[in-house]
């Protein structure tokens, strides 16, 4: 099982703060296959 608790992430422009995820709670059983889509740059792998 993978658990995710209180997860945040932003991005700093010149704009100010972007922020992508504010506080995500997520909990994948076991034997369960996910995929993260987006555009090119979109942060996936971050």
């Amino acid at each position: 099982m993978i658990t995710l608790e209180d997860v945040t992430k932003a991005y700093r422009t010149q704009a100010g703060d972007h922020v992508v995820l504010d506080r995500l709670n997520v909990t994948f059983p076991d034997r369960v296959s996910i995929g993260i889509l987006g555009k090119n740059g979109a942060g996936k792998s971050t």
